[in-house]
Order: C-alpha cells, then sequence, then structure tokens
C-alpha cells in the first residue's frame, strides 16, 4: 500500500510546510446555529451559552463594509451582538442587523426615528453641542411654522438662520448625490455591502446647526443622519452607531468589541481556517465558532482521541495501563511520535477509537488511518471539525475519560511543537495543548487555563496553508484575543 502523507510527526523542517487558511465564519445565536457537537450537562448551578457557528459570509461581508468609502462608509466596527433573532453589527457611522445571521438579509436599523422621538441628548457631531433632542425641536417648529430655515445654536436654543448666512446660491437638494448615488460594485457581496449602507429617506426637512466652522445642515433619513458643510460642499455622515449606543436603542453585551476584534483578525486569514472559541467561567462556558463544524484534516490532532480511548478503556473496559502504554502515551503526546500513536491504534483497535468518539456524540470526528505510513484496514484520512476536536480536549482535562486526570492534564502541558502557543504567550496562564501538522495542514487545539477558575480554549484548523509562520501568528493572535477578553472581564 502506498505510504500515506506525514500526519504530525514533530518535525523541525518548517520549510516543508506551506500556507494556511482563514476561516468560514458568522455569527448567529443558539437557536439561529447549526447544529453543534454536544457537551455535557454543566454543574449545577452553571450555564451552557452557544452563540453558534457564524455564517461563513460574514468575514468577507464585513471586509466590503470597511471597504465601502465615502459618505456612506460604515466607520470602525466596534461590536459583534447575538440574540435568538439575529446578529448586530455595530459600527461607528451605522448599526446593521442580520436576521437570523444572514448575510444576505442584512438591513440597516431603522433608529434615527426612534432617537428623535425619544429626545435623545447624544450630540449630532463632535463640532456642535447640538443633539438629537434639539434637531427634535426643531423639526417640530419647521411642521408648526413652515420655515425650512430653522437653526439649532450653540446655546441649544432654536432660531432661524439669518439670510445673510445663507449659502448663495443654495443648492435644492444639497444630499442628492448621496441619495442618487448608483452603485459600482459588480461584486456580489460588495454590491450588498454598498446597498445595505444606503441612507434611505428623509424623514424631516432639513435643519441648520452652528458649528465651530459655520452653519451646516442637517439631514435625518431613516437610516443615517448627513451633514452638509456650505463652505467646503462636502457631505459627511455622523457617527450614529455610537449615537444608538448613548441613546440606550441598543443593548451592549461585553462579549461584543471581542466577537468585533476576531472578526477583524480572521479577516487577514485565508477562507479555509475554521475556529471554535469556548470561554470557561465560574458560571458556565460561552461557546462560537467559525467554520467550527467544517471536517477538515485532523494531522496529529488525532492523537487527543486516541488518549481519550485509551484512558476510557483502562478505566471501564479493563484495559491494561502498563509502563508500554504509559510510555506510548507520554511520547505519542509530548513528542507527537507516529510510531507511539500507531502502536497504541494497534493495541486498542480502530474500531473501539471510533467507537468512543460516537459515544462522544461527535458525528464529525473520524480515526480512518494510521499515522504516516499505511496499514491494511485504513479506510480514510483522520478528520474532525474544530468544535469536535475541542470537546475531546475537554474531556481529557476535565477528566471525563479518566480515573487519572492529573496525569493526562500532565502529558498536554509538556506538548512539544514548533508553533507552539506556549512559546508566543508563556505567561498566559496554565496551557494544555495538542498540535497537528503536515505538509499544507497546521492545526492547533489548546486550552489557557487562568486564575479563579476561568479558561479559554481554541481550536483552529487551516488546512490549506503555504506560510507556516502565518499559521502561528493566527494561533497566538486569536489566544491572545481569548485571554485579554477574560482578564479584562469582557466575559461574564
Amino acid at each position: 500500500m502506498a505510504v500515506r502523507p506525514r500526519r504530525g510527526r514533530y518535525n523541525y523542517s518548517w520549510a516543508r510546510r506551506a500556507v494556511w487558511c482563514g476561516l468560514l465564519i458568522a455569527v448567529c445565536a443558539s437557536p439561529l446555529a447549526v447544529a453543534a457537537a454536544p457537551t455535557p450537562a454543566p454543574p449545577t448551578g452553571q450555564s451552557t451559552i452557544d452563540l453558534g457557528d457564524f455564517d461563513p459570509a460574514l468575514v468577507p461581508f464585513v471586509a466590503a463594509l470597511l471597504q465601502t468609502g465615502g459618505v456612506t462608509a460604515p466607520g470602525q466596527l466596534r461590536a459583534i451582538l447575538t440574540d435568538h433573532r439575529g446578529v448586530t453589527l455595530r459600527f461607528v457611522g451605522v448599526t446593521l442587523f442580520l436576521p437570523q445571521g444572514k448575510v444576505e438579509q442584512a438591513t440597516t436599523s431603522p433608529l434615527v426615528a426612534t432617537l428623535l422621538e425619544r429626545m435623545v441628548t447624544v450630540p449630532l457631531v463632535s463640532d456642535s453641542s447640538a443633539t438629537y433632542a434639539q434637531l427634535a425641536e426643531a423639526i417640530r417648529l419647521n411642521r408648526t411654522t413652515g420655515t425650512k430655515q430653522r437653526v439649532i445654536n450653540a446655546d441649544g436654543s432654536v432660531g432661524i438662520l439669518p439670510p445673510q448666512e445663507l449659502p448663495a446660491p443654495m443648492p435644492p437638494s444639497p444630499f442628492d448625490p448621496v441619495v442618487k448615488a448608483a452603485n459600482p460594485a459588480t461584486d456580489p457581496l460588495r454590491r450588498r455591502a454598498f446597498d445595505t449602507l444606503r441612507v434611505g429617506t428623509p424623514l424631516a426637512d432639513p435643519v441648520w446647526i452652528r458649528t465651530k466652522s459655520g452653519p451646516q445642515l442637517v439631514q435625518p433619513f431613516t437610516q443615517r443622519v448627513l451633514v452638509w458643510d456650505p463652505k467646503t460642499k462636502a457631505i459627511r455622515g455622523t457617527d450614529f452607531g455610537d449615537a444608538a449606543i448613548g441613546g440606550k436603542l441598543l443593548s451592549d453585551g461585553p462579549l461584543g468589541p471581542t466577537m468585533a476584534a476576531i472578526v477583524l483578525r480572521l479577516m487577514d486569514a485565508p477562507a479555509s481556517a475554521h475556529v471554535s472559541l469556548t470561554f470557561g467561567t465560574v458560571r458556565g462556558t460561552t461557546t462560537v465558532s467559525w467554520g467550527g463544524l467544517s471536517v477538515s484534516p485532523t494531522a496529529s490532532v488525532m492523537k487527543l482521541a486516541i488518549l481519550a480511548t485509551y484512558e476510557d478503556a483502562v478505566q471501564h473496559a479493563g484495559f491494561p495501563r502498563t509502563t508500554e502504554t504509559e510510555r506510548l502515551a507520554e511520547l505519542m503526546i509530548v513528542n507527537s511520535d507516529n510510531a507511539a500513536a500507531n502502536r497504541l491504534i494497534d493495541l486498542l483497535g480502530k474500531g473501539r477509537i471510533n467507537d468512543y468518539i460516537r459515544r462522544l456524540g461527535l458525528t464529525r470526528t473520524y480515526l480512518g488511518a494510521h499515522f504516516e505510513i499505511g496499514v491494511r484496514g485504513d479506510d480514510g484520512d483522520n478528520v474532525s471539525a474544530p468544535r469536535e476536536s475541542a470537546r475531546i480536549l475537554s474531556v481529557l482535562i476535565n477528566g471525563e475519560a479518566s480515573n487519572n486526570p492529573a496525569r493526562v492534564r500532565d502529558l498536554l502541558a509538556r506538548s512539544q511543537a514548533p508553533g507552539s502557543v506556549r512559546a508566543a504567550l508563556p505567561h498566559a496562564g496554565m496551557l494544555y495543548e495538542k498540535r497537528g501538522w503536515y505538509n499544507g495542514v497546521e492545526n492547533d487545539v489548546l486550552r489557557v487555563q487562568l486564575p479563579s477558575n476561568t479558561s479559554v480554549t481554541l481550536a483552529i484548523f487551516q488546512p490549506d496553508v503555504r506560510d507556516s509562520n502565518r499559521a502561528y501568528t493566527l494561533f497566538s493572535d486569536l489566544t491572545t484575543l481569548g485571554v485579554r477578553a477574560m482578564n479584562e472581564g469582557k466575559v461574564k
């Protein structure tokens, strides 16, 4: 039988590995998510929150939104929030809602009218003290007296702009260039992003405001608020997304900024990288993933399933724990030794290992072959999904499979591999990790155990790698974001 590709041998020949991949991504709340790998019931008093597997189109959609320039540019991505209805993307200048987390249904939240109706005291623009409440009052006076030249003065009072301060000639509708702008994009995703960021229809006649540089014209639309400067003839949008938060029109969950930071980081990764992330606190766990149910080659990450099966067989099936089997387990995990892993596969039997995987409720994980060599009975590649590999790691660390969990944790704490997060984050906390790699594949499954019984569990599969160093950077960057969120109290 032909020799199979290398599956995770500890190998410092980094030049033999190639490109890394990016990731499928998107956001949804629990009812919106596709079926996730089952997780055990949490201890009494704890909760399991699953934010689901993000729509794979979300990352490129966010990229397309951020690349939209001009007046309708959304500004910085502040937060990504989820609930039972869908996903909210909160930018500085706009807030978008994705029903059921679907990019193709994205809409700009019509919050301008609500800000005006509630007489919100949030400032309209940074260079004026005028607020949405004062704008609403000026609009009310316009409607009752019929003038279109109301001005909000520096002291907040509403008056009529003197004729000598009006620009000459005054265009009939200075906002038409934005309202009537044609969509320049040819790519469907970019066309969708451009159309989503349109301003909508006028809610009221425009109102002048006094700013440090002179009077400027404010026009509230259903989806945005625009400002026209008669001196420069420039049109700009207000920081409406931030205003919606200031006006308490949107909730702002603590995890939102971290979710946004992860999406922005994933924009720099190829679309084939798949990620699962779990935050653990004394209250329970919160899990989210980007392509977390996508099946990929595991490389040596499959050795976690072999170790878990070995520990379970010792505890429940009378399988002997001997000096030899312990030595094989150590070599397999600490040194990622393929020969040791193959010997344990032969001792346990492929069938027993795959049966144990099924008993855990995992349907996307399968041991199909020995490592590095072909053996009679091999019937496919070794595959898994990030969510499922993270589940196997948790089984091992939590002691669900073993009557000697301290020994198991010791092995995972000493696991060696190039590109380990251990090298990039030496002071992050206790690190349990299993790397897997061969030509073109770079995977990592790890848990960082932090003080106060908190943790971050991360699984990253990159099945199409051309630059190993970039792949290693993704491991450390995402781990850093997760650890920072825990340390800053962004996960409750």
